[in-house]
């Protein structure tokens, strides 16, 4: 099954999450120490499928003066820091803790250390926009505060 997407996807609001244990248990192992220090931020469904976070096990994160930039592909902007992260899966309208997950149609997130990016904090509310391909530079999804 797959979900369907809006033709007009360019912006998406969101709030900025503290990382909890309510995720998928497959990736007990990987976060289990993370809970206190990381910033889980959910990829609104649109923007993930237009851009391909779904589809790749890790992404590019950049700093850019008061935003984060989110690639699967290496951006060629010169910014202040860059991190590379896991992309992850939650069960799309179900129990969260569930194994059965599915790419092409289950929520997607990631995570970055909250120092990473101190201009961000939990409970911040956040606009999504995607920056097409230009000059060169790939696709791209920017992040900053409302």
């Amino acid at each position: 099954m797959t979900r369907r997407m809006s033709e007009t996807a360019v912006t998406s609001k969101d709030i900025i999450l503290q990382l909890d244990r309510d995720h998928s248990k497959v990736y007990d192992t990987v976060l289990h120490d993370k809970y206190d220090t990381h910033l889980r931020l959910n990829i609104p469904f649109d923007l993930s499928s237009r851009v391909g976070t779904r589809f790749a096990d890790k992404l590019n994160v950049y700093v850019n003066n008061l935003s984060l930039l989110v690639s699967v592909l290496p951006l060629s902007l010169k910014t202040e820091r860059k991190i590379e992260v896991g992309s992850y899966f939650q069960f799309h309208g179900g129990n969260p803790r569930s194994e059965n997950l599915t790419h092409s149609y289950d929520d997607n997130w990631f995570i970055i250390p909250e120092e990473f990016a101190p201009f961000l904090t939990a409970g911040d509310k956040i606009i999504w926009t995607l920056h097409l391909e230009n000059q060169g530079e790939e696709r791209y999804l920017e992040i900053h505060k409302y």
